[in-house]
Formats: structure tokens, sequence, C-alpha cells
């Protein structure tokens, strides 16, 4: 039996995946950044105020999510080198 998601935990699981979606982009885009793109990249690193919320709101914990999105990050910018 599947749970039942509601439509506003549906939104707060979105405002999550666009707050990671901008600090891959920060992180693996040549093109032009927005300032967003990299409040986006600290506040994951450094499990800020937006990361503790969104995660508040998905059941998440966001230390977990922070240091996931450290490993991640420490890989993909060992490639560049």
């Amino acid at each position: 039996m599947s749970e039942y998601i509601t439509p506003e935990r549906r939104l707060w699981g979105a405002s999550l995946a666009l707050l990671i979606a901008d600090a891959c982009f920060y992180m693996e885009s040549s093109k032009a950044k927005e300032p967003h793109h990299k409040e986006a990249f600290d506040d994951l690193c450094f499990c800020g105020a937006i990361t503790k919320r969104l995660c508040e709101k998905t059941d998440t914990d966001p230390a977990w999510l922070s240091e996931r999105f450290r490993c991640y990050a420490r890989k993909n910018l060992n490639k560049e080198d």
C-alpha cells in the first residue's frame, strides 16, 4: 500500500529539489550563474536555514542531506582536476 502524499508536501519536496538543482548548477555549469545559485550551494554545504526548513517540511534529516551533498560536491570537484 502506498502512502498518500499531500499536495503541500509535494510542494515542499519540489522546493527542496529546486534548492539541490540550483546548488548543482552552481557547481557543475560553466554558464553564467545568479546569486541564488551560490546561496543554494552554500546553504546545502553548511546545513543552512533554508536546508533545515525544507528538510523539516519533508521529514528529511538536514545533517544527512548536507553531508551527502558535500560528498557529491567533493567527488564532482575532484573530477575537474
